[in-house]
């Protein structure tokens, strides 16, 4: 869980003194053994789409202009679009259904009720409150992709982890690409802020530092029962037509859960 807010971070270990779109090619791994994934972020004025999110059927295209999120699924050629009020509606009944869930628990036998609420983790209300995650600079440098960065820890209750990151000033973003990946951070508080009250500590919020993240993250790896890493490796730039940045033609538009139309 901790591994995944870090990712959110990703997107931003790229640089551009050009009007030209960014590319980052990353190594992610996860689950020890696994081979690893190769992850593409372009960054471009307004746009952020992100190619093999998660697996290699999986995009996901971020518009700034409207702060919207695309999550499109090659596989089942569809897409499901999110934003801020989109998200709000789904927790509003997932919430209601949570509530439900909560109050038959209470019915339960102690051993039981106390196993459900572990599977449940946090979701819906069973939210004990965790310690603030501790954020400790090494003093240690890194360069990753030619980009110098600094050390760090990061631990909390959720793991520990290493990770290396770079000042915007060192990592060359651009101003447009500040913009948009302001505006990226802004989306991504709005849904968790909108997700807190059913995610409760299963919140990404929850697991980052208080102050945010000290920089464009290059590198982190976090061992806790299986190791998991990402990389920068490169960084180029090239024009990409705008259609790029739209959900594929033929693709079918899906209803997140809980909403309908």
């Amino acid at each position: 869980m901790f591994f995944r807010s870090l990712l959110l971070l990703v997107f931003s270990g790229m640089v551009n003194s050009t009007m030209a779109a960014s590319i980052a090619t990353y190594e992610v791994r996860t689950g020890g053994n696994n081979a690893p994934q190769t992850m593409k972020v372009y960054l471009d004025k307004g746009y952020v789409m992100i190619k093999n999110a998660g697996n290699h059927n999986t995009d996901m295209l971020f518009r700034a202009a409207d702060q919207t999120m695309f999550i499109i699924s090659h596989e089942r050629k569809s897409y499901i679009e999110m934003n801020p009020q989109i998200v709000q509606k789904t927790m509003q009944k997932v919430s209601g259904m949570m509530a439900i869930l909560q109050s038959q628990l209470k019915n339960l036998p102690a051993a039981q009720r106390k196993k459900m609420e572990q599977m449940l983790g946090g979701v819906g209300g069973n939210n004990a409150k965790k310690q603030p995650v501790k954020l400790q600079k090494t003093g240690k440098t890194g360069r990753y992709a030619g980009i110098r960065c600094q050390w760090y820890v990061i631990s909390s209750q959720e793991g520990r982890a290493q990770a290396c990151f770079s000042s915007e000033r060192a990592a060359g973003l651009s101003r447009a690409e500040i913009d948009t990946l302001r505006a990226l951070y802004k989306f991504g508080e709005q849904m968790a802020k909108s997700a807190s009250s059913v995610l409760g500590n299963n919140n990404p919020a929850a697991f980052m530092p208080k102050g945010g993240l000290p920089g464009v993250l290059l590198y982190s790896k976090e061992t806790r029962g299986r190791t998991s890493e990402v990389k920068l490796l490169s960084v180029q730039h090239k024009a990409v037509a705008n259609s790029f940045y739209r959900t594929p033609a033929g693709y079918s538009k899906m209803s997140m859960p809980g909403v309908g139309g």
